[in-house]
């Protein structure tokens, strides 16, 4: 297994909805955990980008959440959250695997002691002398990343590279593996099997990205970005449909994008949108999967003159909720 790095971060209440960890909190982590990880272990993230020229953009992600959710009042006696992170890197160096496991507190088998391998030691419990991630596992997630050399440090644009020689010799063994097998089973194109469901409610928004969905390169954040699905998703009970009197009361499928709990959540980047860019986001709802449950897939377009010839979507996320 690679290497890993346990670290914790202090709860506040801006990372949970009133059901659970929100997805931007957990990816949060991740990039935290990788940037952690890379300190630790090869080089630090700002290094890597103005001496070695290497960025990452990720490709695809998938959040899983283990029942039952932690919710913001189960850390009242332990106020940190605690993860471990590890990162596996292709052996040709062109990709890039971060695995995040965030566990909830009170959990069987917790207890305090020297952290796994690896990091910083910190006074607030990160690294060796962290608490072993033993606990509830709550959350896990995974992001696949293609690593890019930098072609202008001014605009940080970027092609398709490789991890450096240099760097690629500080990785263990079990730091590397097959490209294959870094590259997520979910870039399939129905990861839940919606498509064998109908659809029961569909609408499109339209809006445009800002700063705030963006990253240094003025390029969409993938954590933003994901979060927009949310949006989308919970917009389908507070928009109603063109037309309809105000009063008119939403459907179930709309109820439950704001009643029910995330389980899983998919998402595929296929051709990044930029600052300013406008977009439509096309939102359908699906009948509940057997034995699986709803599910809300997003697909987000440029619109106007930004749209693809090949008419297919720039960034596509499925949403599972849970039945209760």
């Amino acid at each position: 297994m690679p290497r890993p790095i346990t670290f914790t971060d202090p709860v506040r209440t801006t990372q949970f909805s009133p059901r659970q960890l929100r997805p931007r909190a957990v990816l949060d982590l991740a990039f935290n955990g990788f940037a952690r990880w890379m300190e630790a272990h090869l080089v630090p993230f700002p290094r890597l980008l103005h001496a070695h020229h290497r960025a990452l953009a990720v490709q695809s992600l998938r959040i899983d959440y283990r029942a039952p959710d932690p919710v913001f009042a189960d850390y009242t006696d332990r106020p940190r959250l605690t993860a471990r992170t590890s990162v596996t890197f292709s052996d040709c160096g062109g990709f890039a695997a971060v695995e995040l496991s965030c566990a909830a507190p009170g959990g069987r088998g917790w207890r305090d002691g020297p952290g796994d391998e690896g990091g910083c030691p910190g006074r607030d419990g990160e690294g060796p002398g962290a608490g072993r991630h033993t606990g509830r596992e709550a959350v896990r997630a995974r992001l696949i990343a293609r690593i890019l050399e930098l072609q202008d440090a001014a605009s940080m644009s970027a092609l398709p590279g490789t991890l450096p020689p240099e760097l690629r010799s500080l990785l263990s063994a079990d730091g590397l593996g097959p490209a294959a097998g870094l590259r997520s089973p979910d870039l399939r194109p129905d990861p839940f099997g919606a498509d064998a469901t109908p659809a029961v409610l569909a609408r499109d928004w339209r809006t445009s990205l800002h700063r705030g969905h963006c990253e240094v390169a003025d390029q969409w954040s993938f954590v933003e970005m994901t979060e927009l699905a949310a949006q989308a998703r919970e917009r389908l009970y507070t928009v109603g449909p063109p037309g309809a009197p105000p009063d008119t009361p939403p459907p179930p499928a709309a109820l439950d994008a704001v009643r029910l709990p995330l389980r899983a959540l998919v998402a595929v980047f296929h051709r990044p949108l930029f600052v300013f860019d406008a977009c439509r986001v096309r939102t359908t709802a699906h009948t509940p999967v057997p034995a699986v449950g709803p599910v809300y897939r997003h697909e987000v377009y440029a619109d106007g003159g930004g749209a693809r010839r090949d008419g297919r979507p720039h960034l596509r996320v499925w949403e599972l909720l849970s039945e209760e």
